[in-house]
């Protein structure tokens, strides 16, 4: 099944824009936000993108995403539970979930 048609992928989402607030100014927040901001797999580093990658950038305004699973940076990395998504591709995660 599409991980975008999961209940559980929309949960995440939601929860992540609630706590995003409240986990910006964490330390291990900002030191996630680093890696990705430097990640090859950030949107800001993407030349060619294709058509369903300029939507994106449209609809978040401009901000960079990840270019695996299309999450914008500073949510995917808000839920301390999250993991990095390079693992969805089979390559080592860059950061792991706190709950480890």
């Amino acid at each position: 099944m599409n991980k975008f048609l999961k209940i559980s992928t929309w949960q995440e989402i939601i929860k992540s824009r609630k706590v995003y607030n409240q986990n910006k100014n964490k330390e291990w927040y900002k030191d996630r936000k680093s890696i990705c901001n430097s990640c090859p797999f950030n949107s800001k580093f993407k030349k060619n993108k294709t058509f369903k990658e300029k939507l994106l950038n449209l609809f978040y305004l401009g901000r960079d995403y990840c270019s695996v699973c299309f999450c914008p940076t500073r949510f995917l990395c808000a839920l301390e539970e999250n993991t990095c998504s390079a693992e969805d591709i089979g390559e080592k995660p860059k950061w792991e979930s706190q709950w480890k």
